[in-house]
């Protein structure tokens, strides 16, 4: 019995571990991307910088965070805590609550419970701020390349989307609704809105992958915005070193979305979940050909919007 988080070695199985790293790194990967572009995208460089902390601060705090459980806890407890998540059956009798409320009670002082549960709260409504501003860029991006109308991009003074927020506010109190209160699936044991939620972040990976692939040929289908970038040009037998990179990144999505999709342990691949992102995505292609149609009769090709993307 292993008796430290770090302990196991390099075996195959420690190496499917990454997926599960990864299946929660995506989004503050992703959230940093968002971020970048809602600040300015034209300083490339603070991108790269976005990007990386988005990486390497989730990184730092997770590998702490086991040194930290394994020093003061145990391997033992920590293992206890997880089983009794999944299990619903708390450590000290009942059903299974937050480690927040259980370390609240621990410590006999009702001025530390409250300020520990006030505390870890903030969490949540951070959450709540990062994931709608963020969220606001892709109605930004959708109103520019003229798919939705112009004026749900605009601002207020002090530079506040107003209407790009209410457009995913209302959505999402409609779906935090259905994910809490709809009946529960017997074979998952959730409700089954959250079952289909599964599959969301298997569908940033994806995207993530695809990505990769556009990046990886881009000196040869974008070559004028390749040339005009301030990418590095540097080559390795005539090929881009960025296109190799962007190959072995590539690879190893490939191989990442791969174990999402064959193993059932890692909880993304279920029908249900992939049924409703096919939905959303056919959703979406529905709605830009209805733009296309649209602009199509104002005198604008929608689609050479995205052939003539800016340099910056």
């Amino acid at each position: 019995m292993p008796t430290s988080t770090f302990q196991g070695g390099i075996g195959k199985y420690t190496w499917f571990l990454i997926p599960f790293a990864l299946f929660w790194m995506a989004w503050p990967n992703w959230g940093a991307t968002l971020y970048g572009e809602v600040r300015g995208a034209k300083d490339f460089r603070k991108n790269i910088y976005q990007m990386l902390g988005g990486l390497f601060v989730p990184t730092i705090i997770a590998l702490s965070f086991l040194g930290l459980m394994t020093w003061k806890v145990g391997y033992q407890a920590f293992m206890g805590t997880m089983a009794g998540f999944w299990w619903g059956i708390s450590p000290i009798g009942g059903d299974y609550v937050s480690p927040t409320a259980m370390i609240s009670w621990i410590v006999p002082n009702a001025a530390f419970q409250v300020i520990l549960i006030a505390a870890i709260s903030l969490l949540l409504f951070g959450w709540f701020g990062t994931l709608f501003l963020s969220s606001t860029r892709m109605i930004f991006a959708a109103a520019f390349d003229r798919i939705l109308p112009e004026r749900v991009a605009k601002v207020t003074s002090s530079g506040v989307p107003v209407i790009a927020l209410v457009l995913m506010t209302i959505p999402s109190i409609i779906m935090a609704a259905l994910y809490a209160y709809t009946p529960v699936d017997e074979d998952y044991g959730v409700t089954i809105v959250k079952l289909f939620t599964y599959d969301a972040t298997l569908g940033i990976v994806i995207m993530f992958l695809g990505s990769a692939l556009a990046f990886m040929v881009m000196k040869w289908r974008a070559r004028a915005i390749w040339d005009s970038s301030s990418l590095p040009k540097g080559e390795i037998a005539g090929i881009p070193w960025l296109s190799l990179v962007a190959a072995i990144y590539s690879g190893f999505m490939a191989w990442v979305i791969y174990r999402f999709v064959v193993d059932d342990m890692y909880g993304v691949n279920n029908t249900e979940s992939a049924i409703f992102m096919a939905v959303l995505y056919v959703l979406a292609i529905v709605i830009w050909v209805v733009a296309w149609a649209v602009r199509k009769k104002q005198g604008m090709a929608l689609e050479s919007v995205a052939k003539e993307i800016p340099v910056e």
